[in-house]
């Protein structure tokens, strides 16, 4: 591990998505070995350091394959911990779920930063402690601000919303109308992560609205191959559009020059949501 350090360090660093996505998931198999094994805790802190600013990065893909790939330590925790608080939904589930999976309990911390915030930064915890149990709540503050004057604000309360809880079985009526809207303007945004993460949060929740489902046709011609990807999802499970609307917006992506994106047109529905668009499955 010691000797593959510098050149997975370059790596990392690399401006080529692909090379610094798995060099991420390299140094992660490192250090998960090394906690497994309970062995070499120098280098262990030294990979935990190298990935660090990673945990800030502004691609949702880089921040999602860091907490795939590392394990919950105490060089992480802390770091990981953060990611609850993350703009992106996809981003929050994926820590929850790792923080389960390493038997780690992050409530009380929640109920702590909660209790003791405020502005904004309330709605952040709000979003954190909402998404992990369902606290009714911030539940209540995040419905009062769906409204709220910061698109990147209204955009993550309606990512957050509109995801089926347990108690709920599906999405309220009330649901459709307040959050839908959002998203599908956050479909028409300059901002590459706001699209992505309206594409797929449409994916996780029943809805019908025609506007919505235009707004998806619209944007397959979207420049980023992930968002294209995401798009798709909706569009073949909950969309109900026209055939004769579909087929020229979907069939040019059968040509399409990223192989996921054919793949999926191809084969409805196998993936939900897309994080990785190289290891989907």
């Amino acid at each position: 591990g010691e000797k593959m350090l510098p050149a997975l360090e370059k790596q990392l660093a690399s401006k080529d998505e692909d090379r610094s996505l798995m060099a991420m998931r390299a140094l992660g198999k490192i250090s998960d070995t090394l906690h497994k094994n309970v062995e070499n805790r120098e280098l262990a802190k030294r990979i935990a350091e190298i990935v660090k600013p990673h945990y800030r990065s502004p691609n949702q893909n880089m921040r999602v394959t860091l907490l795939l790939a590392h394990p919950v330590t105490p060089d992480t925790e802390a770091d990981q911990f953060e990611l609850l608080f993350d703009a992106d939904w996809v981003v929050r589930s994926t820590t929850n779920t790792r923080f389960q999976e390493f038997g780690i309990d992050p409530i009380p911390r929640l109920d702590k930063r909660w209790k003791a915030a405020k502005g904004d930064e309330r709605l952040r915890c709000a979003l954190a402690l909402f998404h992990v149990n369902g606290n009714g709540d911030a539940e209540q503050l995040l419905w009062s601000n769906i409204d709220h004057k910061d698109a990147s604000v209204r955009l993550q309360i309606a990512c957050e919303l509109i995801i089926p809880r347990f108690a709920q079985g599906k999405i309220s009526g009330k649901n459709p109308k307040k959050v839908l809207p959002v998203l599908r303007d956050a479909l028409k945004s300059n901002n590459v992560e706001h699209r992505l993460r309206a594409a797929q949060a449409l994916h996780q929740s029943p809805w019908e609205d025609t506007a919505v489902s235009a707004a998806l046709l619209d944007r397959l011609d979207d420049p980023s191959p992930m968002v294209r990807l995401n798009l798709l999802l909706p569009i073949q499970v909950h969309a109900r559009p026209e055939p004769a609307k579909v087929i020229p917006k979907m069939t040019p992506l059968l040509d399409d020059r990223d192989p996921m994106v054919r793949s999926v047109q191809s084969r409805p529905a196998l993936l939900s949501p897309v994080r990785d668009r190289r290891d989907p499955y």
